[in-house]
């Protein structure tokens, strides 16, 4: 016996990137059928088990499956969230070869490769002679030289390697010379040999498989050297650190390391080589751990070589940057890791590589560390694509992001801050103020330094400042120490104008309440700058630079104050500052003329001593903010200076000069000893003034003098004969000056420009534009100072918010002044510009895309792009800029044509990229325009390319980003592009919703938490769009859902109507509704209850939450309503990330009971509106097409899984691809519910108190409620109504109509009755006419039947097919239904509808096979045995039932198990008996019982036989069912597969009968059971087929059970046709002698109608009733009569009429089934006078059993002496009636017993007649010949 023997030994799982623990399942399946599982050490990569498995049976063909899964548990120990980490399989071949077997280790493969390995021992039970073994070297040989083959070529059969393996052929001799092999040439054996020889043909198949040769021997040598910078440890318990290098197939573990920042191992300890099998594709992945005893393994970070870069037998010392990637938008860098790799057998060679790839790499790294830290995980491919052109690449780089690191350093320090005030006129003292210093993205701060007034703030801290482009500004500010907020001073400056190599200082004028109209100058800031690499080689010319900018600063101080902060950078920018003075002189008012004041400080006098020490005293001279200091005289009290000083001014008036005097402190600050202030107001011009002034101090006047001198001239800086004509000419060169490119001063401005100006400015044009206010260029720039501008704008950035209200730094570029009026205008702050839908659309027939590549090959990528435009580039620049497109890839840059002036540049440039790896590849665009200062960048933004369509091009409008690198990054302008890819991409576009829904949702996740990814919003589309859903939503979870949790915002909810609210399933006619908001499981606010009618409340409740998640916080509104004594409670949930910014718009949602629960029901719907500053998204609301997805998936979550329905808005916001959950949702529950319209017409209603008021329908689908209009004046209007109707899923949909009555006196309508219209029932294309019951007081234990309605329902969207069969229900069984309902549930009487039709709807599940006929017998005809197959049942109401088969009431053939819905119409269930049994007397018991909780409820029970079924062939038969008091239970289907050997033992009666005969018989026999013997209908199935005559079977029968019945005859109503509309429910009886029968009209009941059919008359009701069976004992007249359908003693009698019997039965008077109408006549006394009156008429026809004749004594032909004219009687006897209906109403009762009983009768019966009808027309005065043969009151047909 082959038993298989496995032993686990150990599994060893290899670290990869995101597998930080494992805790292995391994899962051994032998065959397919036999599972061996063994769960390993939690935790852990490596385990072992030494577990033993044995299956029984194997043979050759065996193959034995190992998969290894990583597994969690949950708190019960079971398992989910399984990975497969790896595979293989295995073969049995060696063991049936006598091999030895030995413990093997095997690689466990998965789509990436080698996962890790798995020990096993495979052995037999049983010991086996073989030709030797397999030795285990050349074994590993060959598995090893196998996997490294399916490595380059096949990675999906990795885990067929030993099945590879065992197909080997080792019988023969070598086939060739080995190739060399190391290992097989050492083995010893032949056997061995053998192998090698047959594993050397297997390798030869294999190459020529795949049409490639087997891969060069290759490997690559790495040795760890240490880690740097990493993260610090968050545990203060030790840790060891340790270093993976993980290839596809191997791994190396370095030694542990103590964790620090700084670990180092060297080559002696962590050096490892690899196997190469393709360079370009191999990657090394680099994973760092930190090991703890209580974590385990925790990933530190990680990162991915690439080695097609190095150069052969070189090593390189290479730096890898690690990344944790716990955010996919913003990777954190978390140390350096720092290796040393030497290629073998590949790589560059030396001479085109050298050391260039290694000094790039360290050149990108330091590169991308600074500007874009994610794209150094892409160094290795950029340097690969970029080989050839790596000095090009740092140029693009450069223009990119800005210069490289390192290459322009600018040292600057900050000297001192003087004469710093607080406000406007009061000095700053006693307070700690730092310096800030910002340069682009960096910021440095000086040493606190406390402020003493009138002395001068030394802080002479030095900085580096790496610059990224001279262009960006400087901007320095003296900020309050520990409080930044409180700025003090700030200005601008521009390193533009500096010299290289010198030291360059410079006194710069600080600006308080800068950008605004309050700015003022609040003191001056010395700073010194020096650079080798920045600034002009020569000299600059301070003075005037020093000279223009105190012009423009005063001039700034009175016309336009929010600009003072700028003067610097416009002196350094505006070319002809002169002629820059002139324009703003005439445009906004002329210039104040320009003084100066020179002074002389000549000494002090009478100084006041020092606590009997001399003093050393200094002067001060301050006007304003300008601020000289004498020299220090020491031990003096009379000190002498003569120092020279100078002032410029431009007003006198408000202007001081003040001369404060110090003395000196060696230690401490210096102390005021006095001051004194000159004011300039009457000083005069060129007037000398000598003053010796007293120094006053706190009031004190004897504190000394001082001596000045000075004197005031006038500059004559300005031309005043030219201030309106001379150099004004051009100042329109931005064209004309409107009110919004004004300064705020708007008053000061001069009033316009003359007509010579204006005809000068036509004359030169443009022209004049460039050459007289050109702006300066830098005729010092090189090609290496030609680099992009990183703008920084001042204005708030949609979605983001600052703490500070001044502006920020800008870029020089966007912040340059050329022109007065760029200077003066105020810069207003821009929004966002509404962005684009970014859209894909298709292709537009002019956007031809062909993909012609020029030289191209076949099969070579190519990503084609075509150019379209752009538009809405914002420039602030009043002359438009001239734009151009830079698209690159990582192999490929092309740059588009320029557009000039404008900003929306139109191209129809067509560009072709080649693509080597799609899955790494990108777009860039950038759009660029020149400026004098070099280029800047006007938008970027980076698209992926795995989205792109193959062979479709595809236009997309893609949103540019300003600043994409900086913190302040915003979208602004458009590019519209199509891309077209070839040979590569997608074939089927992602779907557009989904990409939309994405798209939105990341843009306010970047905007808000990563500005500076905002650019990548394209890229992160396309990535995430080809993924799979859940990828999506864990990306989602990942940085939406647990970014910032300690934000907080503020939303604003408005909770405005609550609608179609129901109160224990009605509609709230009148009530109250109260709300509460709960917001994490705290009342945040409660709503007051409000009035309402109609399920209609207003509420219009408004607050405000804090929330401080907004992304995860959910809002829950419990709604509580009361109506009368009746109390309803539901709730909704709502999510936060579903809120608009600035916008709100009112969102429905379904308001759920019993929340959570599978009973939970929507009770009403409640509309919300939220609104948010901070969060949310972008735009207003009813720009969301995803608006109706929310819609659809609120309606399927409302049919299908109504548990969750409460969070449904929760849902709906986790969910990226709602389509893709929809769709999925389809695949389990059913279809999604869609717009099925339907048209129903009320025909006839009736129903008691009909005149108390005015009826109107109302038709209720779910919670939505449609009515007609009550109208009071015509009555037949109460009765109809007509709806369309629209339906989500019909067949879940209830559809309720409901009659309410509107009766003045009352305020609130009353519901009259309702019933449920069965949609089940409804055929596609046909009318369908249903009588339905009306329920008076539905759904409470009161409810009862109170009228019908008559309905007709058309619809062409569902329903069944016309050509369905549907089984009609018994009489009996609808009655029982009715009968069990009320009684066990009378809530749910209106309902009854529903479960009939649901009945026909089981039994069409099985309409197919409910036929008795014979089918061929399947199987062989040895078998004897005789099998029963129960079918199913057909109109079984019960729910929960099973199934007894007894043989002879003893033996137990069969017991089901319960069946319910679907199993009652399929039940499949089969007992066996011998085929030698006798069938003709075998009886079989079914017993058919309801299932209980501790006992079983027996329903019926029923005796059959098989003697009826043929031998030799499979036939159905049906058993009726009935209780024991005679009610229909339905009918069971059987199936009899009888032999044919068995044909002796069955009954040859039955052959011959006809089923239909059977059948006729059958019902008949039930029909005299039911009314005599009820016990007897469990025999039925014997009665009939143990019957040799089945014809007589009835009439036997019945003269067994009623000796005295002649005949039987069953009366059937058609219909009741009523006058006039009544109050009816009408029950008719039948009388003859003693024999009284009642039958009911049936509420239900269903016909299709025919549209050729001319429709009814008005007041018609079609009634349906069930057949009346009359046992006639003699020849007596027959009564039928009409009652109120509560037929009590004493009920009214609505109408009767009496016929003669003997006439209906006589054959040549009545057809047989011909039906007769006959007119109903009411009679009642009125005192002594009986009145009469034709109520309507009654429509029947009589019929017979089959089989069956009338007896000839209860027919009129023994008395008939000769034949008699059928057509003469009758004409006679309508024109007899026509008399009496108008003169003798009364006598039409008995008419018909009268006329056939005494006249028809005689010989000369015609005679007679006409005789008698005479006689009535000479009574009554009637002509004869004006009667009508036809009477409107009897028919006959």
């Amino acid at each position: 016996m082959n038993k298989l023997l496995i032993t686990l030994h150990g599994c060893h799982i290899m670290h990869s990137p995101g597998l930080s623990t494992v805790s292995p399942r391994v899962l051994i399946v032998v065959d397919g059928v036999y599972e061996f599982v063994a769960h390993g050490k939690a935790s852990t990569f490596t385990s072992y088990f030494n577990e033993l498995f044995t299956v029984g049976y194997i043979d050759r063909l065996t193959v034995v499956e190992v998969l290894v899964y990583n597994s969690s548990t949950t708190g019960c120990g079971d398992y989910n969230e399984q990975q497969l980490l790896g595979t293989c399989r295995l073969s049995t071949v060696w063991l049936f070869q006598g091999k030895t077997p030995k413990r093997r280790r095997h690689v466990l493969a998965n789509d990436a490769g080698i996962a890790g390995t798995v020990e096993l021992t495979l052995m037999l039970d049983t010991s086996r002679e073989g030709k030797g073994s397999f030795e285990e070297e050349t074994n590993e040989w060959c598995a090893s030289r196998l996997v490294r083959f399916l490595m380059h070529n096949d990675k999906g059969r990795l885990r067929d390697v030993d099945l590879l393996l065992s197909t080997m052929e080792t019988d023969g001799a070598p086939l060739r010379p080995l190739a060399s092999p190391p290992k097989c040439a050492a083995a010893s054996s032949e056997s061995s040999r053998s192998s090698c020889a047959a594993f050397e043909e297997l390798m030869r198949n294999l190459c020529e498989e795949y049409h490639c040769e087997e891969p060069p021997q290759c490997r690559v040598r790495v040795a760890l050297e240490g880690c740097t910078s990493l993260e610090e440890s968050d545990k203060h318990h030790s840790s060891n650190v340790i270093v993976v290098f993980r290839s596809t197939a191997e791994e190396f573990v370095s030694p542990s390391r103590p964790y620090t920042s700084n670990p180092v191992w060297g080559s002696t300890l962590g050096t490892a080589t690899f196997d190469v099998c393709n360079p370009e594709d191999f990657v090394l992945d680099v994973i760092v751990y930190r090991i703890t005893s209580s974590s385990g393994y925790v990933e530190v970070g990680r990162a991915r070589i690439r080695v097609y870069m190095l150069t052969t037998e070189y090593s390189s010392k290479r730096q890898y940057f690690i990344f944790r990637h716990d955010s996919y938008i913003t990777p954190c860098v978390t140390g350096a890791v720092h290796i040393t790799i030497k290629p073998l057998g590949f790589g560059l060679s030396p001479k085109d590589a050298g050391g260039t790839a290694d000094l790039f790499h360290a050149r990108l790294n330091r590169f991308f560390y600074r500007y874009d830290r994610r794209r150094l995980q892409e160094v290795d491919i950029i340097l690969y694509s970029r080989r050839n052109k790596l000095d090009e690449l740092m140029d693009e780089l450069e223009v990119y992001y800005g210069r490289e690191p390192g290459t322009a350093v600018l040292c600057l320090t900050v000297e001192e801050v003087q004469s710093l005030l607080h406000v406007a006129s009061t000095d700053l003292d006693g307070e700690d103020v730092v310096v800030v210093v910002t340069m682009g993205s960096q910021s440095n701060r000086t040493d606190a330094k406390r402020v003493t007034a009138n002395s001068r703030i030394v802080f002479g801290n030095a900085f580096q400042i790496d610059v990224v482009r001279e262009t960006d500004m400087i901007r320095f500010e003296v900020v309050k120490a520990g409080c930044e907020d409180v700025v003090y001073g700030s200005v601008d400056f521009t390193c533009l104008r500096i010299q290289k190599g010198v030291e360059n200082t410079r006194t710069l004028y600080l600006v308080g309440a800068a950008g605004t109209e309050k700015a003022f100058l609040s003191g001056t800031i010395t700073v010194t700058f020096f650079s080798e690499n920045l600034g002009q080689s020569y000299t600059a010319d301070t003075e005037s630079e020093c000279m223009y900018a105190g012009r423009l600063r005063r001039y700034a101080c009175q016309h336009a104050p929010e600009k003072l902060h700028l003067v610097d950078v416009a002196v350094a920018t505006v070319f002809d500052t002169e002629g820059f003075m002139k324009e703003m002189s005439r445009d906004y008012g002329e210039e104040n003329p320009t003084y100066v004041l020179y002074m002389t400080v000549l000494g002090c006098r009478k100084l006041r001593k020092r606590f009997g020490f001399t003093m050393s005293a200094y002067v001060v001279a301050r006007m304003g903010v300008d601020r000289y200091e004498t020299r220090v005289v020491r031990n003096s009290t009379k000190p002498d200076y003569f120092e020279f000083f100078e002032f410029f001014i431009d007003q006198f008036a408000h202007t001081e000069l003040t001369l404060v005097v110090m003395d000196q402190y060696d230690m401490g600050t210096d102390k005021e000893v006095g001051r004194t202030v000159i004011p300039l107001e009457n000083a005069i011009p060129e007037h000398q003034y000598n003053l010796w002034l007293p120094l006053m101090k706190d009031g004190c006047s004897n504190c000394g003098f001082v001596g000045v001198k000075f004197v005031v001239k006038d500059l004559q800086l300005r031309d005043s004969l030219c201030d309106h004509v001379k150099a004004g000419t051009f100042s329109e060169r931005c064209g004309p000056r409107q009110e919004e490119l004004t300064s705020p001063n708007e008053s000061r401005r001069a009033t316009g420009v003359t007509n010579f100006s204006n005809a000068l400015y036509h004359l030169f044009g443009g022209w004049g534009k460039r050459i007289f206010r050109a702006p300066r260029w830098q005729p010092w720039r090189d090609e290496s100072s030609k680099g992009f501008s990183k703008l920084k704008v001042s204005e708030g950035v949609s979605g983001c918010e600052h703490g500070s209200d001044h502006p920020v730094l800008a870029n020089i570029i966007d912040d340059g002044i050329y022109s007065a009026s760029e200077f003066l205008r105020p810069r207003t702050a821009r929004t966002a510009p509404k962005l684009l839908s970014n859209l894909l659309v298709k292709q537009r027939a002019r956007h031809t895309l062909v993909p012609q590549t020029p030289n191209s090959t076949t099969g070579r990528r190519f990503l084609h792009v075509h150019l379209h435009y752009c538009d809405d580039l914002e420039e602030r620049r009043l002359v438009p800029p001239s734009p151009c497109v830079m698209l690159a890839t990582l192999r490929t840059t092309y740059i588009s044509r320029t557009a000039f002036e404008t900003c929306s540049p139109r191209y129809d440039d067509v560009f072709h990229f080649p693509i080597t790896c799609p899955d790494e590849d990108f777009l860039t665009i950038t759009v660029m325009t020149d400026t004098p200062y070099g280029r800047k960048t006007l938008g970027f933004c980076m698209l992926s390319i795995k989205n792109v369509c193959y062979g479709m091009p595809q236009t997309r409008y893609v949103a540019l980003v300003v600043a994409p690198h900086g913190s302040v990054a915003q979208q602004r302008g458009v590019v519209c592009l199509s891309l077209l890819s070839e040979n590569f991409g997608v074939a089927v576009p992602p779907p557009l919703g989904r990409e939309c829904s994405f798209r939105q949702w990341l843009q306010s996740i970047l905007v808000k938490y990563a500005p500076t990814e905002l650019h990548r919003l394209e890229w992160y589309v396309g990535e995430y769009s080809v993924k799979d859903n859940r990828e999506v939503e864990g990306f989602f979870v990942t940085n939406t859902y647990k970014r910032r949790g300690k934000e907080e915002v503020n939303v604003h909810i408005s909770v405005e109507t609550v609608s179609n609210l129901h109160c224990d399933g009605l509609v709230v006619a009148s009530g109250s509704c109260s709300m509460t908001a709960e917001l994490g499981g705290r009342t945040v606010c409660r709503i007051p209850a409000v009035e309402g009618s109609n399920g209609f409340f207003n509420i219009s409740g408004e607050f405000d939450v804090v929330i401080p998640q907004p992304l995860t916080q959910t809002l829950r509104l419990l709604v509580s309503v009361k109506a009368g004594s009746k109390r309803s409670h539901g709730e909704c949930v709502i999510s936060f990330a579903d809120v608009h910014r600035k916008a709100a718009r009112g969102q429905a949602h379904y308001i759920v009971e019993g929340p959570g629960l599978p009973s939970a029901s929507p009770i009403g719907y409640v509309t919300v509106s939220m609104s948010c500053d901070r969060c949310g998204r972008v735009g207003t609301p009813s720009d969301y097409a995803d608006r109706s997805l929310y819609t659809r998936m609120r309606d399927y979550y409302y049919y299908y899984i109504r548990e969750r329905l409460h969070v449904v808005n929760v849902t709906y916001s986790k969910k990226v691809d709602v389509d893709n959950h929809l769709r999925k949702l389809v695949e389990v529950y059913g279809p999604e519910p869609s717009t099925r319209q339907l048209h129903l017409e009320i025909v006839q209603c009736n129903f008691p108190g009909i005149a108390d008021g005015t009826p109107y329908f109302a038709l209720e689908v779910g919670l939505l409620q449609y009515r007609t209009v009550p109208v009071a004046d015509n009555p037949d209007s109460h009765f109809k109504g007509s709806f369309d109707i629209h339906l989500g899923l019909p067949e879940k949909d209830e559809l309720n109509l409901i009659v309410f009555m509107s009766r003045a006196c009352e305020l609130l309508d009353v519901e009259v009755g309702r019933t449920l219209i069965p949609l089940r029932n409804v055929v596609c294309g046909k009318k369908m006419l249903f009588r339905l019951p009306l329920v008076r007081q539905a759904q409470t234990k009161y409810a009862k039947i109170h009228g019908s309605v008559e309905v007709l329902l058309y619809t062409n969207d569902f329903g069944l097919p016309s050509e369905q069969q549907r089984h009609a229900l018994h009489h009996s069984l609808c009655d029982r239904v009715q009968w069990e309902v009320s009684h066990s549930n009378p809530k749910d009487i209106h309902r009854i509808p529903n479960f009939l039709a649901g009945i026909q709807v089981q039994s069409g599940w099985v309409s197919g096979q409910m036929e008795c006929r014979s089918l061929p017998r399947p199987g062989s005809a040895s078998d004897n045995a005789i099998r029963v197959l129960f079918l199913g049942f057909q109109c079984l109401p019960e729910k929960g039932v099973y199934i007894k088969v007894k043989l002879d009431g003893c033996k137990k053939l069969l017991r089901t198990g319960d069946l319910s819905g679907k199993r009652l119409a399929c039940v499949n269930e089969e007992f066996t008996i011998e085929g030698s049994a006798v069938l003709k007397n075998t009886v079989f018991t079914l017993k058919l019982a309801e299932s209980k909780t501790n006992e079983s409820r027996a329903l019926c029970y029923c005796d059959f036989t098989l003697a009826d079924c043929p031998p030799g062939c499979v036939s159905r038969k049906w058993l009726r069912l009935f209780d024991d008091r005679g009610r229909s239970m339905g009918q069971l289907g059987i199936q009899v597969d009888a032999p044919a050997s068995s044909s002796s033992f069955f009954s040859r009666s039955s052959s011959n009968r006809s089923h239909h005969d059977v059948e006729r018989v059958t019902d008949d026999v039930v029909s005299l059971l039911q009314k005599y013997l009820p016990q007897g209908l469990r025999r039925l199935d014997l009665i009939i087929n143990h019957s040799d005559n089945v014809s007589a079977v009835h009439r036997v029968l019945r003269k067994e059970l009623a000796p005295k019945v002649q005949a039987t005859i069953y009366c059937q109503v058609q219909q009741i046709r009523l006058r006039t509309p009544a109050r009816i429910y009408p029950r008719v009886e039948f009388s003859s002698a003693d024999e009284v029968q009642y039958v009911t009209e049936r509420t239900y009941g269903e016909c299709m109608v025919d549209s050729n059919t001319p429709s009814r008359k008005r007041g018609a009701v079609y009634l349906h009733f069930s057949s009346v069976r009359l046992d006639v004992n003699g020849a007596d007249a027959l009564r039928i009569s009409v009652h109120d359908g509560e037929a009590r003693e004493g009920c009214e009698k609505l109408g009767s009429v009496v016929l003669s019997l003997r006439a209906l039965l006589t054959p040549t008077l009545y057809g047989t089934n011909e039906i007769l109408r006959a007119p109903l006549v009411k009679l009642w006394r009125t005192g002594i006078k009986t009145r009469a009156v034709v109520a309507g008429t009654i429509t029947f026809h009589l019929s017979i059993p089959i089989f069956e004749r009338y007896p000839a004594a209860l027919c009129l032909s023994e008395i008939f002496p000769c034949a008699v004219d059928r057509d003469v009687i009758r004409c006679y006897f309508n024109k007899i009636s026509s008399v009496l209906r108008c003169h003798d109403t009364g006598s039409l009762v008995d008419i018909h017993r009268k006329v056939f009983e005494e006249l028809v009768v005689k010989p000369n019966g015609s005679v007679e007649l006409r005789n008698f009808l005479h006689q009535l027309a000479e009574r009554w005065g009637v002509d004869v010949s004006s009667l009508d043969a036809t009477s409107p009151d009897w028919s006959f047909c």
